[in-house]
């Protein structure tokens, strides 16, 4: 795994002038569909080799100067004597992680059951494709939908994030892609060797957002906002797809902005700009006008 610590400091004063801390963490977790205690483990161990090469200010301030604590049973501890799993201190002081990669979490199905559901996808956004009325196309993208969380029900990552086994208070934008896994390399094929492989949402980013503790009076969740989350079937050099995404997120301090409140902010800002503009071509004029004086008074004399 490889982790990445990203500070963005306010501008401003007050609240708006703290800084955010972020973590980006991209990983190739345990194979196999059986794996999945394998799996939690890697996350766990990847949270707790983080925290110990994190810079003081993305831990707790007790935890900075004395990073994490053993008892006498060789549990780790937080400094009120906590016992807690290794990496949390880290991740409950970023104010937002974003962890993507190979995942490997795999579906509990059948191959038949999952390959049919695949198919039975493709088939109706094809049609969709070739036209037909509204009505007709809207019905058709509904039964995409819900033939994709049926097999998102049986997702292994989804049931561990659920129940806390691994990342804890993470989430996700919505899945409006097709299994990520496993092609025959320079085709759009699921897995036709003899091992057969369950196609599968192997490949994923996930994020998790914190508290927005810089004003005394407030204790708001940090917002993020999943713009686009999408794979790429055209990259076919693997028997991966890839999977990127694309975030908007809120600063410490400072309220994420709506639309109105963009486009206000967008007017405002090109009245201040046009208000500046016009500021200088003034101090220009008196300028030309001091240079003009002068140079009438140096002739009279």
């Amino acid at each position: 795994a490889i982790g990445a610590f990203v500070t963005i400091q306010g501008r401003g004063g007050g609240a708006s002038k703290r800084s955010t801390k972020f973590l980006f963490v991209t990983a190739h977790m345990a194979a196999h569909v059986q794996n999945v205690e394998a799996r939690n483990e890697d996350f766990w161990r990847i949270a707790s080799e983080l925290e110990a090469q994190a810079p003081p200010r993305f831990l707790p301030r007790t935890a900075a100067t004395a990073r994490v604590g053993t008892d006498d049973e060789g549990e780790d501890e937080d400094s009120d004597g906590i016992s807690q799993e290794g990496g949390t201190a880290l991740l409950n002081n970023c104010d937002y992680i974003f962890f993507c990669g190979d995942l490997n979490y795999r579906l509990d199905l059948p191959r038949e059951v999952a390959e049919h559901s695949v198919s039975e996808i493709q088939r109706l956004l094809q049609d969709t494709t070739e036209g037909g009325d509204h009505t007709g196309i809207k019905n058709k993208l509904d039964t995409v939908d819900q033939i994709r969380r049926k097999l998102l029900r049986h997702d292994q990552l989804l049931s561990v994030m659920a129940e806390g086994s691994a990342f804890p208070g993470f989430t996700e934008g919505k899945i409006t892609f097709d299994p990520t896994f496993k092609f025959d390399k320079g085709s759009s094929e699921y897995d036709t060797s003899h091992k057969q492989r369950i196609p599968a949402w192997t490949d994923r980013v996930l994020y998790r957002t914190g508290r927005d503790d810089s004003d005394n009076n407030s204790d708001r969740p940090l917002s993020a906002r999943v713009l686009e989350y999408k794979s790429v079937p055209g990259a076919m050099h693997s028997d991966h797809r890839p999977v990127y995404a694309t975030f908007r997120v809120s600063m410490a301090g400072i309220k994420m902005k709506n639309k109105q409140d963009l486009s206000s902010g967008t007017q405002e800002k090109n009245k201040t700009k046009s208000g500046e503009e016009e500021t200088g071509t003034q101090k220009k004029k008196k300028r030309k006008k001091r240079r003009r004086d002068n140079a009438n008074k140096e002739l009279e004399n």
